[in-house]
């Protein structure tokens, strides 16, 4: 999902979605839907106001949730083809 794709439906469910400065709501909105989608998250406006609630954390910052997932395939011990993923 692109930011311009999240941004879609966000606004399709009347909501603006949460300035970032990197790609942490594109990465977050891909984890929701793997990770709670038809679960706990059975709709795309829970799905923004979930998104919208932990990037609006107050004790969150810029590229919080990118440095957790580093941290979990580090922990994982799944290696990072960075030339793959840039």
């Amino acid at each position: 999902m692109t930011k311009e794709q999240l941004r879609e439906v966000f606004t399709k469910n009347g909501m603006t979605m949460p300035e970032t400065k990197g790609y942490d709501d594109v990465f977050l909105a891909a984890m929701v839907k793997a990770d709670y989608f038809g679960s706990s998250i059975t709709t795309e406006n829970q799905m923004c106001k979930m998104i919208t609630d932990i990037l609006g954390d107050k004790d969150g910052y810029d590229g919080m949730l990118y440095t957790r997932w580093y941290a979990d395939t580090i922990a994982k011990g799944i290696p990072i083809i960075w030339e793959d993923l840039l």
